[in-house]
């Protein structure tokens, strides 16, 4: 893919994974555009580029100051962090069998504010949990 696109510009891609199921399934067609990534924020979709695979995940957390920001899949486990420079663009609409999700506006983006925080605590929940129970169970023996 051409990294040097200009901002403001749009492009659509088709999905074909399920790491953002059931937000974005295999088929549906995303709205690209590219901004300038310092316009990123929580909860937003972003379109990114891992090795030779672009990739759209949701933004968990932002580390501006370290350039990177920490992107997760709606379907997946585990955060990672992704170099601003990876990415492509942000999703500004999902078309689903005729219907198109918009991703713009108050109501999306504090939408997916909300999925944002609930999929990283449920992550650092899980985590501890599982630190806790290896402490439990190697106390026992």
């Amino acid at each position: 893919m051409n990294q040097n696109l200009e901002v403001g510009s749009r492009f659509s891609l088709e999905a074909i994974g399920f790491s953002m199921s059931p937000e974005i399934i295999p088929g549906d067609i995303l709205q690209i555009e590219v901004i300038n990534p310092d316009r990123l924020l929580r909860g937003d979709i972003v379109l990114f580029q891992k090795d030779d695979k672009l990739i759209a995940h949701r933004i968990v957390l932002t580390e501006f100051a370290h350039n990177v920001i920490i992107e997760k899949g709606d379907g997946k486990f585990m955060p990672y962090e992704i170099s601003l420079d990876k990415v492509r663009g942000k999703v500004i609409a999902v078309e689903h069998e005729g219907s198109i999700k918009r991703y713009t506006g108050l109501k999306p983006r504090f939408r997916g504010y909300c999925k944002a925080l609930v999929s990283l605590y449920k992550y650092r929940i899980i985590l501890i949990l599982s630190l806790l129970k290896k402490r439990i169970l190697s106390d026992d023996t």
